[in-house]
């Protein structure tokens, strides 16, 4: 059984650590919200991160789950707001974002955490990675190649072509994420979106049997050869609403 946190919090925060001496496999899910459309000159304003431990054996041993906010270096345009409701208010006494500025414990456990994963989950992964990159390049390097990351929107698309929008926000009501949650989940909150990747792919691991592997220690057998560069890759400059 894994060790829980000492720490019980009301903001999503959960740490829930694996038993030493177990080995394990790791999958994060994360999400961005950002001051806009271009992720060469986006700041970032909103990270969260769940990230599953799994033994050898696929079973889920610890969960870390984390959501935090920054401060950008210019004002947050009011378009961007309206995607994800966070104004420059909301954020003047955060941090900046950077490993300049990880002076904070839980910054540090939040993108170590994701940095620390053996495969990274997120809806229009190319647009995120090429945030993250900006700030952490060296750390981002080691997801480049296939099987250490996939990217949902592709991956819906892949799956259900036949479906009008493939937004999270629309596949959130479609296959009825909020039933999963067990509550009204929030479109655009970070900690959601990312909540909304991990039910995605349950989902879809236990619906096709190509994606029934993922369910088996979550990737650990599941082969890179039978990760589709079309599902894991896209155009980094893709916009920001399809997240």
């Amino acid at each position: 059984m894994a060790r829980r946190s000492s720490k019980a919090r009301s903001d999503g925060y959960v740490d829930i650590r694996p038993p030493k001496g177990v080995e394990t496999y790791s999958v994060a899910y994360f999400d961005t919200e950002t001051t806009g459309v271009d992720p060469a000159t986006a700041e970032l304003i909103e990270l969260a991160v769940i990230r599953v431990f799994f033994d050898s054996e696929g079973y889920e041993v610890g969960r870390f789950a984390s959501v935090r906010r920054y401060q950008p270096h210019n004002p947050i345009p009011p378009e961007a707001s309206a995607v994800h409701d966070i104004i420059d208010d909301d954020v003047a006494d955060r941090p900046y974002f950077g490993p300049e500025y990880e002076n904070d414990v839980d910054d540090f456990r939040l993108i170590h955490n994701l940095f620390d994963s053996d495969l990274i989950v997120a809806h229009n992964l190319p647009y995120d990675v090429a945030i993250l990159s900006r700030y952490y390049p060296e750390h981002m390097k080691k997801f480049e190649p296939e099987g250490m990351h996939v990217d949902t929107l592709r991956l819906a698309k892949h799956f259900y072509p036949g479906i009008e929008s493939h937004a999270m926000k629309a596949m959130r009501y479609r296959f009825g994420f909020d039933k999963m949650a067990g509550r009204r989940l929030e479109s655009h909150s970070a900690l959601d979106d990312t909540k909304m990747l991990e039910y995605f792919m349950t989902m879809v691991s236990g619906t096709f049997p190509l994606m029934g592997p993922f369910t088996k220690a979550c990737g650990k057998r599941w082969p890179s050869s039978r990760i589709s560069p079309s599902w894991s890759r896209s155009s980094p400059s893709a916009s920001i609403a399809a997240s």
